[in-house]
């Protein structure tokens, strides 16, 4: 062979083992890169409070597991919260503090006051609180901050839909290099990924010994805009994942998704009032529609009287400028796939800052106090001179023989 056919050979050589080790690194980054934290928000500033309490046992609530079917199980729960703020088992007729108070019974460790679960990139973008074990694997620390990941994990290599893609665990964590033969291939609603998404067959971490029994419990209080819309959009909140779900509104279920099931998803519109909830199985595609109003009226005894007019007028929804408190209670109990999205754009402020809840005037005017614009949730003060406060009787509905009432007294700004 020739000097100059040689040196060519050697050439061709070398890009080969370039290119060969150049694939190599890029296979090996994609695979084995570094689990890194993403930026978070502070939501217990904005007035989010968030538990997680780690049970000994699956919850027995009933509504088990379908096999083939893996749709939701509703009316698992009274549509009021019992009188220790907790819901009550229609299964077991007990309060479900149980499992939702750091001192229940079937409570082994809780953290309370967590923080950090939603992105700051989408807060930043349009004020959204938003987290999903679709893409992003969470853990909770010691010290009650969740660490949010770039990476997704799940807890088992079986070929089932739901293990290929992020599940939520968040009382184990993840390891570096630590794989399963699974990769990223379905979306939160089991449909598989095309090809071209972002994240198809992205590696999954395997998580160890996973942890199946647990719940989180989530509460803030929000205030409805005078045009029902915050930053120009419709003011939603959105859930998708399992098991249970139940989302109560000033201590009465709204939104119903209940059961040991697959991932589903329900939502709650507070501009239009409309509730949706995924009803479907995996044989076949179904939704339910309602109202706020409608599910107020059903913890009513069917009543649509003066009740609900003082707190929803004429319409679907709640009135404008008037203040409320959202809590979430979620369980994980199937020991199986775990997944959680939560997803809402509301004006978050701690429930003791609200002090314009929706109430009946005393003084017959139009059904509920005017709340001025210039007066913060956050702020007792008011920033208007021509203010005077008057006692009102606050809508608040407990659970006494299933049956709404007056109970409470609450002072409110009001302009004159």
């Amino acid at each position: 062979m020739n000097r100059g056919k040689c040196i060519l050979l050697k050439r061709l050589s070398a890009i080969v083992l370039t290119g060969i080790m150049t694939i190599g690194m890029s296979t090996a980054a994609f695979a084995e890169g570094e689990i890194r934290n993403v930026e978070t928000v502070d939501s217990a500033s904005l007035g989010v409070n968030i538990g997680l309490y780690d049970y000994d046992k699956a919850a027995n609530l009933g509504g088990g597991y379908l096999g083939g079917d893996g749709k939701i199980q509703q009316g698992l729960l009274n549509n009021l919260l019992g009188s220790d703020g907790y819901p009550v088992s229609k299964v077991t007729v007990l309060s479900l503090n149980e499992y939702f108070s750091k001192d229940g019974a079937s409570v082994i460790k809780s953290y309370e006051n967590c923080n950090n679960l939603f992105l700051k990139s989408a807060y930043d973008t349009d004020k959204t609180l938003y987290y999903s074990s679709f893409d992003n694997y969470a853990f909770i620390n010691d010290n009650s901050q969740f660490g949010v990941y770039d990476k997704l994990g799940t807890p088992k290599n079986n070929k089932d839909f739901f293990y290929k893609r992020g599940n939520f665990l968040p009382f184990n964590n993840i390891t570096e290099g630590m794989f399963s033969t699974n990769t990223n291939l379905y979306d939160k609603n089991g449909k598989e990924l095309s090809k071209d998404a972002a994240r198809y067959n992205e590696p999954l971490y395997l998580v160890e010994n996973p942890n199946y029994y647990f719940g989180m419990y989530m509460s803030t209080g929000f205030k409805m805009t005078k045009d029902l819309k915050y930053n120009d959009r419709d003011m939603i909140f959105e859930f998708n994942g399992d098991d249970d779900l139940w989302i109560f509104i000033d201590d009465v279920l709204v939104l119903d998704i209940g059961g040991i099931h697959d991932a589903h998803t329900g939502s709650i519109n507070f501009t239009t009032g409309e509730i949706i909830e995924d009803t479907s199985s995996q044989k076949e595609e179904r939704t339910n529609k309602t109202t706020l109003r409608k599910r107020f009226i059903e913890a009513n005894n069917g009543a649509d009287n003066e009740t609900i007019k003082a707190i929803f007028g004429d319409t679907d929804t709640f009135l404008g400028k008037s203040g409320h408190v959202l809590k979430m209670f979620y369980m994980e109990r199937g020991q199986g796939a775990s997944n959680c999205l939560l997803k809402f754009n509301l004006p978050t402020v701690a429930e003791d800052k609200i002090d314009n809840i929706v109430i009946e005037d005393p003084t017959g005017g139009k059904g509920y106090a005017e709340i001025t614009d210039e007066i913060s949730p956050l702020d007792d003060s008011p920033k208007t001179a021509d203010t005077s406060q008057i006692a009102v009787s606050l809508v608040i509905l407990v659970s006494s023989l299933s049956v709404m009432s007056f109970v409470a007294v609450r002072r409110i700004k009001r302009t004159m």
